[in-house]
């Protein structure tokens, strides 16, 4: 997609940093979502990685884990296109401002976070790992914010 910027984020606080420049730069966005919407669902995520859900009715087994989360790590981006009937399907305007300061409290909590959920799909994930996970999904979704 023209206009996509291409991040790559292996932590939080690189993108702490994309959110303190995307602050002073336009909030225009690529695609169906809209800045609100973008920064909305990441905290979202993040937020589900240590507040109380139910977990997975099928977890994945630990070697199925390591496997799909070697992919990631070597390829160190997710790519658009998945498509998940349970997420907005048209665009939608909201309150940026606090959209970013749920998203921002959403990194720090998980900075502070003991307890961990178990990922949708990959199953238990240490710190580190969900951390990894949490900063390519971020790199993916704020590649179709406009910086400037």
């Amino acid at each position: 997609m023209e206009g996509f910027r291409e991040l790559r984020f292996t932590n939080l606080n690189q993108v702490l940093q994309e959110l303190s420049s995307l602050e002073k730069a336009g909030k225009g966005t690529l695609g169906n979502w809209s800045y609100f919407q973008i920064l909305t669902h990441l905290a979202e995520t993040i937020e589900a990685s240590y507040t109380l859900v139910p977990p997975p009715a099928n977890p994945v087994d630990a070697r199925t884990t390591e496997v799909l989360f070697r992919r990631l790590q070597k390829s160190g981006k997710m790519k658009p296109g998945y498509l998940n009937p349970a997420l907005p399907q048209s665009r939608e305007e909201g309150d940026t401002a606090s959209a970013m300061n749920r998203l921002m409290v959403a990194i720090r909590s998980f900075g502070e976070s003991k307890q961990l959920n178990p990922e949708p799909t990959l199953g238990y994930l240490n710190h580190e790992q969900f951390e990894f996970l949490h900063a390519i999904h971020c790199a993916l979704h704020l590649g179709f914010v406009k910086a400037g």
